[in-house]
């Protein structure tokens, strides 16, 4: 299928009928294709991709994350927004740009904490950080935790102590 022959609004109905079958190891390459394809002609929407890692699933896995940063005493930041500085105010074409950039936070007069995931484009996989800084030594935050998915049950042991600490 010559993707870059085809029409936006073809384009945008091909990745409709993948997002049917986005099980399917097949409809999930031309998917991310696809919104590749769309996204180079600044066409792409985020709300249309079904696939691995959209912000509803990252939204679903930082939840526990939210939980505790709203919970944590004292805390002046957001306790979660997918609204990050790499997706939000950046064209697509920008090769900065996030797909997803979400993250929870904690900070207090004594820490600055924050848990974020990013994604790249639609279809790659996410990328967990946690980070760091005890206000009284640094301002800079430092990196705790860097990895995939596997790392967020570490983490989350990690946020609940940085949230009691606060």
């Amino acid at each position: 299928m010559k993707l870059d022959k085809m029409s936006v609004k073809d384009l945008q109905q091909v990745l409709i009928n993948c997002n049917n079958q986005i099980e399917k190891p097949e409809a999930a390459k031309l998917a991310k294709d696809v919104a590749a394809e769309l996204q180079a002609r600044s066409a792409f929407k985020p709300g249309q991709w079904k696939g691995r890692w959209n912000a509803i699933e990252v939204a679903e896995v930082l939840e526990p994350f939210r939980a505790i940063a709203a919970a944590a005493p004292g805390n002046r930041n957001t306790a979660f927004t997918t609204a990050g500085g790499l997706h939000i105010g950046r064209k697509h074409t920008d090769p900065d740009w996030k797909f997803v950039d979400a993250y929870s936070s904690i900070r207090t007069s004594r820490i600055n904490a924050a848990f974020s995931c990013q994604v790249d484009r639609p279809g790659d996989d996410a990328v967990f950080r946690l980070f760091f800084a005890d206000l009284s030594v640094s301002k800079e935050r430092d990196v705790l935790l860097d990895g995939d998915r596997t790392i967020c049950a570490a983490a989350l042991e990690r946020w609940r102590e940085i949230a009691a600490s606060a």
